[in-house]
């Protein structure tokens, strides 16, 4: 069952991510390459584990930092005196940098100690609670995740109208269900 909601999650990804680069025209650069990113680490984490978990959560978070400073920076906007003053933040930046965050959340509960067979594989080693190697518990990392998950649905829902292409609304909602299942898919394998 584990399985798959991970197959599940990451089609969900893909679509959401083909989506974004059907008619790239007024979609943030930045805003594609974290989708592509959070769909590799899906993929990666799913499949193979070629890269630790560790990585592919510093480069979403750091990514996240990059894409939030692009967003502000995107809707600043020169001030009578010369210095810039605050412009609105681009919804889709928002939507998309703390989808970063989730996933990476995700794939930290995901993450084990690196090598071998992804979840597809049949290797669950390396999800939360499986491995004698946790020091936490694995509900309470399901909690704080679920949190993140449902934080992450409200504020899309608030950009959501804000969102300025049918395809950037579609993203967002593919982006979501995608989050949602694989938190079904933590809980499922905990």
């Amino acid at each position: 069952m584990s399985a798959a909601l991970h197959l599940s999650a990451l089609a969900a990804a893909i679509v959401g991510t083909a989506v974004l680069l059907v008619r790239p025209r007024g979609t943030q650069a930045a805003a594609v390459a974290a989708s592509v990113v959070m769909a590799a680490a899906m993929a990666d984490l799913t499949f193979w584990r070629a890269v630790p978990a560790v990585w592919w959560v510093a480069a979403q978070l750091a990514l996240a930092v990059v894409l939030a400073v692009v967003a502000r920076c995107a809707g600043a906007r020169p001030a009578v005196d010369g210095r810039a003053a605050r412009g609105a933040v681009c919804p889709l930046a928002v939507h998309t940098a703390l989808g970063l965050v989730v996933m990476a959340a995700c794939a930290a509960t995901m993450g084990g100690a690196g090598g071998g067979a992804g979840v597809v594989g049949g290797a669950m080693d390396g999800v939360i609670g499986v491995r004698g190697h946790d020091h936490t518990s694995p509900m309470g990392l399901l909690v704080v995740l679920g949190g993140l998950v449902a934080g992450w649905a409200v504020v899309t829902a608030r950009h959501m109208r804000r969102l300025p292409h049918r395809r950037h609304r579609v993203h967002a909602g593919l982006m979501l269900a995608s989050a949602a299942v694989m938190l079904v898919a933590v809980a499922a394998g905990t």
